[in-house]
């Protein structure tokens, strides 16, 4: 993840006993500060245009820095890809949540 540390709990959780992933831990990094190319790719995949939305780019470099919101949990497939999974409603993500 590019605002977090991510590393798999010391007990090995799997998501469902099922072997679809394992479940990560969370680190944030409160000194994180990401890329201008970090806030471009997110202010793009927000919708914004990469020239006229600048003055917007605030909202990406915010976003970045967020912590998953509850029941939200980042996790890890079986070939090493990092989704996000909802305990509450069961539902997975490739992309952040929010």
């Amino acid at each position: 993840s590019h605002r977090t540390g991510l590393s798999a709990p010391k007990d090995g959780t799997m998501l469902g006993g099922t072997g679809a992933g394992s479940l990560l831990d969370e680190h944030i990094d409160p000194d994180y500060q990401p890329t201008e190319k970090e806030v471009e790719e997110y202010a793009e995949w927000l919708g914004m245009d990469l020239e006229k939305d600048r003055d917007l780019f605030w909202i990406a470099r915010a976003g970045l820095k967020a912590p998953l919101p509850a029941p939200w949990k980042p996790c890890e497939s079986e070939d090493g890809e990092i989704f996000y999974f909802n305990f509450e409603t069961g539902e997975s993500v490739w992309d952040h949540p929010c």
